[in-house]
């Protein structure tokens, strides 16, 4: 069938609803258009590869041979390459397709037969060129209202048909090539039935074109698409048109109900859609109007189902605000909550009582809703008491994002995928745990032992006063420590056996009179912390990092005293371990906390976007949080290139890829072909995918030189014109290339243009000719030892002439030429480029998508 995008793209099918206005009017533009073909031209290929070439004989009389049976059996498409295609709008129909420049490769079997005895036999191979193909895709609507489209105008051109025959009295087959590449394009094109009259083996009229006219006829049924979409466990909603797409020159648009209804309940609401039009804009992709109706009908479908509704407890209150949900504030003004339940916690119901109402007006939203607010205390049992029911009419100018987020969102957005993908495993982790511990080791060191004072009873002395002061810690160990993975959440730490040792002053008084003082030694032994870092992304794609869940505990504290008197201290050691222990726990974990929190300023300067060169910058910010499982943290990148000053959105979107379930290395990064040809097309867009080559590029032992001397042997007026001068070549792109990855390859398709130059006597460049070039290279990379390298191969090289001013020639004369050039002096410049250092790295090339894994290494 004919590519998805002719439905995706142009459709959004929907049956014709009894409303007169649409809720929700879509517009696809041209812009739109084209990027559809481009996603649908892939599918179109694959569908054209499916044309079945039925077997052919026949007689013929060659001269000297005489009467000669043939036959062309087991004939196969090989390959199919639809260079250019153009798409556009046709109003009050629908859309064009049209492809040029196609061409295919078949390989097949010969026999014949001749002087009635002798059999020769081999094989054939056809080149057809040339092919064109033209359609219209007529958009309508049946009894129902569902979409009908159907294949109008259909024209299929075939070019030139090149055949080749191969093995023993192939000279013979040879003799009559023109007729039988005449056969081979009726049989394409043509509506007479193929030289035989086997009903089981002919070509029906007009193959190609019937092809595309079936599949399209074929995507009815596909068309049968449902029309309302459950939204949640309350809603669905109905997107079915109101009325026929209207293709203007620029753009389609279709009207859709956009209605939401209770499930199992279509109650029709108190309202009806209002009329709208989308304004004259064809800049984007899409375009989407929501109007309030449908906005309005999803608060009526709510509020019949209950659920506009909210509980307000004191933890969603900012901590440092002084308005609290507690019976004290609310006593304040009301002295009988204070009276009856002191000192309570309280929460608030929010509640509609009637459907709210939104307006729209330019650049405002309104919300008007009447709801009521009823007080509850939380009383010691964990019950609510009710206090008071307040009444509220409330009117607000809402920003546009407070109601797309109260409304559910229509099933019409899209998901960005990452362009590229970051896995760090268990292994990495515990690197970056090796490197961690020594700045968490001088946070600890900042912990502040506060100077404590008191009096105590000693047996045989009295009370004594006391005091200790200057407390400093003066070492910390953290010799056992363990990172894991919290799914869901982020890391969890854990430090055991850690030990701190701390050194102060002492001072005691007894007896009214006697003064006495010294230093102290504290050790802390059997120290514990354990905490949960949680990673999430915020708006910018940058990550955010807080601790929760942490736990310290002391194990033993150990003090001994210095100093006249200390015998004293020493009476009551286990009192003032035990203050010790206490001023500890109590100040370890806010300093993991900072330590964690510390983190986030660091975070949020850091650069999202990277300069590459003076052409190009990329951007690798997060695309949402990062996802943890137990043995890995992904994090999804954004990995697209952009032009410096200008970010241009390409014509193509990330496609959804998954990392592979491996664990083995510490670090996997996953590139996908999103990030690659965005590149291309930056780097095409700011016209610097060019190359000249020049004569020294080319090997001395090579026969084929860069010189008129050359060039002139097959185009004589370059000999005649301009004899025995150097010549350089200009390779340069037309159109973004476009990069695949396939397992274990990648290719590379470009189209560009080769302008040849003679570089006359005085060093101006006079331009001798220009050619159109298609090209297919394979890339094959690989790790060696510790580093990565890779090779390139020509798959393909398709030439024809742009430009000449050296008067019309035969382009093929120079394929060979051209095509020893790229290998002799453009591949391996390629293949020479500088490796990169890695350090136990594995790379796999796999389905639209690289993979490398590596270990990392870092150095002071």
């Amino acid at each position: 069938m004919l590519a998805v995008w002719c439905v995706l793209a142009l459709l959004v099918p929907l049956p014709l609803s009894q409303s007169a206005n649409p809720g929700v009017k879509v517009r696809l533009t041209q812009k739109g258009l084209e990027y559809g073909r481009q996603l649908g031209m892939a599918t179109l290929q694959s569908k054209l590869k499916s044309i079945k070439v039925p077997d052919m004989s026949g007689k013929v009389r060659v001269k000297v041979v005489g009467k000669v049976e043939y036959s062309v059996t087991g004939v196969q498409i090989t390959n199919i390459e639809l260079p250019t295609s153009t798409v556009g709008l046709v109003p009050g129909t629908g859309v064009s397709l049209s492809i040029r420049n196609a061409y295919m490769s078949l390989r097949g079997r010969w026999k014949v037969k001749f002087c009635r005895f002798l059999k020769l036999s081999g094989s054939i191979d056809l080149a057809v060129s040339g092919l064109t193909f033209t359609t219209q895709i007529k958009l309508q609507s049946d009894k129902t209202g569902r979409p009908v489209v159907s294949s109008v105008n259909c024209v299929a051109r075939v070019g030139r048909v090149k055949v080749k025959f191969h093995g023993r009295g192939s000279w013979l087959y040879n003799l009559f090539r023109s007729k039988i590449g005449k056969v081979f394009r009726k049989a394409l094109q043509k509506q007479k039935p193929f030289l035989n009259y086997d009903r089981n083996h002919f070509i029906r009229p007009r193959l190609i074109a019937q092809l595309a006219r079936r599949s399209i006829s074929r995507f009815q049924t596909f068309c049968r698409l449902p029309v309302l979409a459950k939204v949640d466990r309350f809603a669905e909603i109905e997107y079915s048109m109101v009325g026929s797409p209207v293709v203007a020159k620029q753009s389609i648009d279709f009207g859709l109900k956009g209605q939401f209804y209770n499930i199992g309940k279509h109650q029709q609401p108190p309202f009806a859609a209002p009329p709208f039009a989308l304004p004259a804009q064809n800049t984007n992709m899409l375009y989407m109007g929501l109007s309030s109706f449908t906005a309005n009908s999803a608060g009526f479908v709510y509020n019949n189902a209950g659920v506009l509704s909210i509980y307000i407890t004191d933890d969603m209150i900012p901590k440092k605000s002084p308005i609290r949900l507690t019976t004290k504030t609310f006593g304040a003004l009301i002295p009988e909550i204070a009276k009856r339940f002191p000192n309570r916690p309280m929460k608030i119901l929010v509640k509609t009582v009637k459907a709210p109402k939104i307006t729209f007006e330019p650049d405002n939203m309104t919300l008007q809703a009447m709801v009521t607010l009823t007080a509850y205390v939380i009383q010691t049992n964990g019950t609510l008491q009710p206090l008071f029911v307040l009444n509220v009419v409330s009117v607000s100018m809402l920003a546009v994002w407070c109601v797309l987020a109260l409304l559910v969102p229509l099933p019409l957005s899209q998901s960005a995928n990452p362009g590229v993908k970051v896995r760090l495993t268990q292994k990495g982790l515990e690197y970056g745990r090796q490197l961690g511990m020594a700045t968490l080791q001088s946070k600890l060191k900042s912990i502040k032992v506060p100077d404590m004072s008191g009096k105590a009873r000693v047996s045989h002395i009295g009370k004594v006063e006391y005091s200790i002061t200057g407390v400093q810690i003066t070492n910390i160990g953290l010799p056992t420590s363990t990172v894991g993975l919290v799914p869901g959440t982020g890391v969890s730490l854990s430090i055991g056996n850690a030990y701190i040792s701390l050194r102060g002053r002492w001072k005691v008084k007894f007896h009214r009179f006697l003064k006495l003082s010294g230093s102290f030694d504290l050790a802390v032994s059997g120290l514990t912390i354990t905490t949960q870092i949680k990673l999430q992304s915020d708006k910018t794609g940058r990550p955010v990092v807080s601790s929760v869940n942490c736990v310290a505990r002391v194990g033993t504290v150990k003090i001994k005293f210095h100093g006249g008197a200390s015998w004293l201290y020493n009476l009551f050691r286990s009192f003032i371990e035990k203050a010790f222990r206490k001023a500890l726990e109590k100040q370890i974990c806010p300093r993991v906390d900072e330590a964690v929190s510390d983190m986030n300023p660091r975070l949020r300067t850091l650069n999202v976007l990277a300069k590459v060169d003076k052409f190009a910058e990329i951007e690798y910010s997060m695309v949402g949080s990062p996802v943890v499982a137990k043995q890995s943290i992904d994090f999804g990148l954004k990995g697209q290139f952009y032009n410096i000053g200008k970010h241009q959105e390409p014509p193509f979107a990330a496609p959804p890829f998954a990392l592979p379930a491996q664990n083995t290395n510490m670090l996997y990064m996953g590139l996908s072909s999103f990030t690659a040809n965005s590149a291309g097309f930056v780097y095409n867009n700011a016209g610097v995918l060019s190359i000249y080559i020049t004569d020294d590029m080319i090997p001395k032992k090579s026969p084929i030189r860069l010189t008129t001397k050359t060039f002139g042997a097959l185009i004589p007026e370059i000999a005649e014109r301009f004899p025995n001068l150097p010549m350089k070549i200009l390779v340069k792109t037309v159109k973004a290339p476009k990069i695949t990855f396939e397992p274990d390859k990648m290719t590379l398709q470009t189209m560009g243009s080769v302008t040849a130059y003679v570089i006359q006597t005085n060093g101006t460049l006079y331009p001798l000719f220009v050619l159109n070039v298609d090209t297919s290279v394979s890339g094959h990379p690989y790790i060696t030892g510790a580093k990565l390298a890779g090779t390139v191969s020509l798959n393909k090289l398709s030439i024809t002439l742009g430009k000449s001013n050296v008067g019309p020639f035969q382009v093929k004369w120079l394929d060979n030429i051209l095509l020893l050039v790229l290998k002799l002096a453009v591949i391996p410049q390629v293949n020479a480029l500088d490796k990169m250092n890695l350090v136990n790295a594995q790379l796999r090339v796999l389905k639209d998508y690289m993979l490398i894994g590596t270990d990392v290494r870092f150095t002071p």
